[in-house]
């Protein structure tokens, strides 16, 4: 930590970097729940609730779309969901209803492998906000990893 910087909690540091790079969204942290998008509300939350096989998996996804250096899962995670907000513009009823689906039929069958995670991670509005995270990330080295370092400094 900085000297003179005060220990925030993930919330005010997610809304701070919202604020700061300009982002009409709002952030909070569950540490109970599962990361996700809520357009209605513009509100992303970060979940503290994680599956080390599925965020393996979409840091190599991740790199297979050019991200061009390490970033921590929860700041990723964090830019992927805040990507939901940046390309609602662009996705589709049916882009919505493909991932939706997605989702049901994972939920029934169980996600097992590598294989059911990237059906889930390439229907196209995951893929849009996991591209614009990527690319966000490349564009913005800097500002992440001082969003990760401050993420990191967090001792819960």
């Amino acid at each position: 930590m900085k000297k003179g910087e005060k220990r925030m909690n993930r919330t005010s540091i997610l809304n701070n970097f919202l604020l700061e790079n300009h982002f009409d969204e709002t952030a909070k942290y569950v540490a109970e729940s599962d990361s996700y998008y809520d357009s209605g509300e513009e509100l992303i939350v970060l979940g503290g609730l994680t599956v080390p096989a599925a965020d393996e998996i979409f840091m190599k996804y991740c790199y297979s779309l050019g991200l061009s250096y390490e970033v921590d899962i929860e700041v990723l995670s964090f830019l992927h969901e805040l990507g939901h907000g940046e390309t609602l513009h662009i996705a589709t009823e049916e882009d919505e209803i493909n991932r939706d689906l997605t989702i049901m039929l994972c939920n029934l069958l169980g996600v097992e492998d590598e294989e059911d995670f990237m059906m889930y991670f390439t229907t196209p509005i995951e893929a849009m906000a996991t591209e614009w995270a990527v690319d966000f990330c490349n564009k913005n080295i800097e500002k992440v990893k001082e969003l990760e370092r401050k993420i990191l400094c967090i001792v819960d």
